[in-house]
C-alpha cells in the first residue's frame, strides 16, 4: 500500500471520530457531476471556524435551524455581493465571474432552455450571508429558491469524497 493511501485511510477513519468533522451521503444528484447521488462525504465542521467560506467552497448547510437535513452546493456569492444569473453565465457585482477548471467542463448555472431558473435582476446578498448554487442547476433547490443562506446555517466545508456513486441522468 502506498503512503498517500495509507495517509487517507487514517485520515477516514479518524476524521469519523473527530469532533471537529462528521460524515453525509449526498441523496440527490444537485451536485452532479462533482459529488454523484449516494456519494458519501466528509465535513469539515471546523473550517469556518476562524474564517468564512470562500468562493467555490463546496459547503453542507441547514435550510431551517430545527431540521436534521442537510444540503451540498457551491459558494458562489459571498456577503455584499451582487450577483445575476442569466445566458448561463453569473455576474458578481457586475462582472463575468470565470467558472474555475477544476469544476466540469462546460459547468452552466442557466442554460437558455431551463430560464425558469435565471436571475436576470441582479440580487444583493445579505451581510453574513452568502449564495449557494448547485452544480446540477436543473435538478437542484439552492439560494435561486431559498435566497442567500445564513452564515450560521453552514454546518461545514465538504473535504473529501470517500464513496463516490453515479449520477442520475434526467
Amino acid at each position: 500500500m502506498k503512503h498517500h493511501q495509507l495517509l487517507l485511510i487514517l485520515t477516514v477513519v479518524l476524521g469519523g471520530c473527530s469532533a471537529d468533522t462528521m460524515t453525509a451521503v449526498q441523496k440527490s444528484s444537485a451536485m452532479c457531476p462533482t459529488i454523484p447521488t449516494d456519494s458519501k462525504v466528509i465535513i469539515r465542521k471546523d473550517a469556518y471556524r476562524d474564517n468564512q467560506p470562500t468562493r467555490w467552497d463546496i459547503v453542507a448547510y441547514r435550510t431551517n435551524s430545527g431540521s436534521t437535513d442537510l444540503f451540498l452546493s457551491r459558494v458562489v456569492g459571498l456577503p455584499g455581493e451582487t450577483i445575476q444569473i442569466a445566458d448561463g453565465k453569473v455576474k458578481i457585482n457586475g462582472y463575468d465571474v470565470q467558472i474555475p477548471d477544476s469544476l466540469s467542463s462546460g459547468q452552466s448555472y442557466v442554460r437558455n432552455q431551463h430560464a425558469r431558473w435565471a436571475m436576470t435582476t441582479p440580487y444583493r446578498i445579505l451581510p453574513m450571508h452568502v449564495f449557494l448554487l448547485s452544480d446540477n442547476s436543473r435538478m437542484a433547490i439552492d439560494s435561486r429558491q431559498l435566497g442567500s443562506v445564513h452564515l450560521d446555517a453552514i454546518v461545514g466545508k465538504v473535504q473529501w469524497e470517500i464513496e463516490q456513486s453515479r449520477c442520475r441522468s434526467k
